[in-house]
């Protein structure tokens, strides 16, 4: 797990009148603000779909601008991709590659990408081919326990009943491990990645499927006995040591396990027979002792269990019915009893996958050329994410899978297309991470993505530009904190002084109480900026070029006296005020607010007469802070109402978290 996900400043004080460490200081002056970030990822923009299309995306789904389209693995080579995993060191695929002149790839291979370009790793430089030339390919991939895990079948040089597996921290570098030492007699030569359709000698294993969770990893898959095999359960807490535990079978001589899904609700094994299309499902409270329910779905149907989901609140199924070939969702709150859900069928071709992070579920389906992402607590209320448009222009598609898992806390959909000559084959990538926008850069300047930090610039975001997600990797190394970023098809990195996190519901983090902290702590007391104020400093536009005062400065003991522009004539020294931060700022700030008849505002400007125009109250520096609007109507009767005044809170959102990081003020112009 990322140590760094998500976190968008360094160094955090929520008020508390403690002090903050500085960081360097956010210059007013720079032009186009810093970043990092390297990519030459061209993107599927969501909604650009085909002239003939007729998929109709339902109304609880939007479309979404995360939807990424990486570059091909292999430009000039026939490949296939069957496996992702995204962790630490980013994307790796494994698949099959074609090295030498063939019609269809022939060799397997892992791919890793760094934002920019791919390595391409042959796993034939760490094994060898068996007794009829074939070489060994990668059954399963996961990312668990800070490595990447590529585990391979047909390995002949794997010890006997062991698995072969690469192991990588970074996606590039690979080491050839073997896992699961010999539990029981007799062995299967070629690796134990295998299905006994025809059981080997007793003694031998198989592994069907690899999962994780956020404290094991686990193999499924069968173990034999003189009568037969039985399916059968790894679990590790370090990838190294391992205890098996067996399930009694159900209906078959042979069966084997090849999925499984671990939840706040229980777990679910999904297996199988050896008769084609013969699927089973066992339930267990503990992971210990499990019960067959495959027998709990209704009487005359031939179902496929292979998509599982545990919740906080239940359990869900996409089970396919072979015999009318649709897929249905089931579900069930104690694994024991189990009822379909109100929606309709789908056909086969809708490509249900459900994942679980052990207590959200999430469900990925495919209708004609649109995929539709979503998420539910129980399996029975499902809540649109994102759809996703596919390239509809090439009509010759023939493999098309979706893969669907959470991680870091993150949901992450993959989807693999490969035309009929292999050619053009992409790769779609959707990640649901955290969202940040833009800030403390002027409407005509623009925000620097970089290469590295403080490296190549590779692109611009707008001032005011929003939803720029965040991919979780940090850097503080040259002083400030730099985040990766995803934007538009651009991968880089971004000094954080310049993004604010994105919240739904700011109201409810209760920003005036850090008014109330503020004002008393700070502008009445004398307090550090940093005990309410963040990395970020605190930056005041008075109808003038804004003002930047870093965690350093004591603005409140500061005698410097300040040219503050008014709202008749902005920064002409001729009719600006000449005063301190103390009074200028601090005393008309305290005024409005401790003003009986004062009206607070959140997220909404407060216009007054004959004063800024509404689209001009927040200006383009602030635009995506988060604000509090404090309006004092006037109290003069002598002013008949003119001596009115607005000021405007701005905040940072830092992990959830708001601090205060700027104001600006409006009043009644001449």
């Amino acid at each position: 797990m990322r140590t760094t996900a998500f976190t968008l400043v360094l160094i955090l004080s929520a008020c508390t009148g403690s002090p903050v460490e500085t960081t360097d200081p956010l210059s007013t002056t720079t032009t186009s603000a810093d970043t990092f970030s390297s990519t030459t990822i061209t993107t599927s923009a969501a909604g650009s779909t085909s002239t003939t299309s007729t998929t109709t995306i339902p109304a609880t789904v939007v479309p979404t601008a995360s939807y990424q389209r990486l570059p091909s693995p292999d430009e000039n080579l026939a490949y296939t991709i069957g496996h992702v995993a995204i962790g630490d060191a980013g994307l790796v695929l494994a698949g099959d590659v074609s090295i030498t002149p063939r019609d269809h790839p022939n060799e397997g291979a892992l791919w890793h990408f760094d934002g920019t370009a791919w390595t391409r790793t042959l796993i034939s430089d760490f094994t060898t081919t068996d007794e009829y030339g074939e070489p060994p390919f990668v059954s399963e991939l996961v990312f668990w326990g800070g490595r990447y895990l590529a585990f391979l079948m047909g390995d002949p040089t794997a010890p006997e009943s062991a698995a072969s597996v690469l192991a990588s921290i970074d996606g590039r570098t690979w080491q050839l491990e073997h896992l699961l030492p010999q539990r029981t007699a007799g062995g299967s030569p070629g690796g134990i990645f295998t299905t006994p359709e025809s059981p080997p000698w007793p003694g031998a294993a198989g592994i069907a499927g690899v999962s994780t969770t956020a404290d094991e990893i686990l193999a499924v898959g069968w173990v034999t006995t003189s009568e037969g095999s039985t399916a059968a359960l790894w679990h590790s807490p370090d990838g190294r040591d391992w205890t098996l535990t067996t399930v009694p079978n159900a209906v078959w001589p042979n069966e084997w396990a090849n999925a499984i899904s671990v939840g706040d609700s229980g777990w679910l094994l999904g297996g199988s027979g050896p008769i084609y299309g013969t699927t089973l499902l066992w339930f267990s409270a503990d992971g210990d002792d499990w019960t067959y329910i495959g027998d709990r779905f209704g009487e005359g149907a031939w179902w496929s269990f292979h998509e599982l989901a545990s919740g906080s609140n239940g359990l869900a199924v996409a089970a396919l019915d072979l015999n009318t070939v649709t897929t249905s969702m089931w579900r069930s709150d104690d694994g024991m009893i189990w009822a379909p859900t109100a929606e309709p069928p789908w056909p086969e071709e809708s490509a249900v996958s459900l994942a679980s992070d052990g207590s959200t579920m999430a469900r990925v389906r495919r209708l004609e050329h649109t995929t539709i992402v979503e998420t539910s607590p129980d399996g029975l209320a499902w809540e649109g994410v994102a759809a996703l448009t596919a390239d509809t222009g090439n009509q010759d598609i023939i493999v098309e899978s979706l893969g669907l898992d959470y991680w870091d806390d993150s949901l992450t959909l993959t989807r693999f297309t490969t035309p009929e000559d292999y050619a053009s084959a992409y790769v779609d990538v959707w990640i649901d991470a955290p969202t940040a926008g833009v800030v403390l850069v002027p409407a005509d300047d623009t925000l620097n993505v970089r290469h590295g930090v403080m490296a190549t610039v590779i692109d611009e975001l707008e001032p005011t530009a929003t939803n720029v997600r965040l991919t979780g990797a940090s850097d503080g190394t040259a002083g400030t904190l730099w985040l990766e970023i995803l934007h538009n098809g651009i991968l880089g990195w971004v000094n954080s002084l310049y993004l604010t996190e994105e919240v739904d519901d700011f109201a409810a983090l209760e920003p005036t109480a850090i008014i109330e902290r503020f004002t008393d702590g700070v502008l009445r007391q004398g307090e550090p900026l940093g005990s309410c104020v963040g990395a970020k400093g605190l930056t005041i536009t008075h109808f003038d070029p804004p003002k930047q005062f870093t965690l350093d400065d004591d603005p409140m003991s500061d005698q410097t006296i300040y040219s503050w522009g008014s709202p008749g004539c902005g920064p002409d020294p001729d009719c600006a005020f000449q005063a301190t931060f103390a009074h200028q700022i601090a005393d008309s700030f305290l005024s409005a607010w401790d003003d009986e008849d004062r009206t607070i505002a959140i997220d909404t400007p407060i216009a007054g007469g004959n004063g800024t125009l509404p689209e001009a109250l927040v200006p383009a520096l602030f635009r995506n802070f988060h604000y509090v609007a404090v309006h004092d109507p006037g109290d003069d009767p002598a002013y008949d109402g003119l001596d009115w005044i607005t000021w405007y809170v701005y905040f940072d959102v830092v992990d959830g978290v708001p601090v205060v990081a700027g104001m600006s003020v409006d009043m009644w112009a001449p």
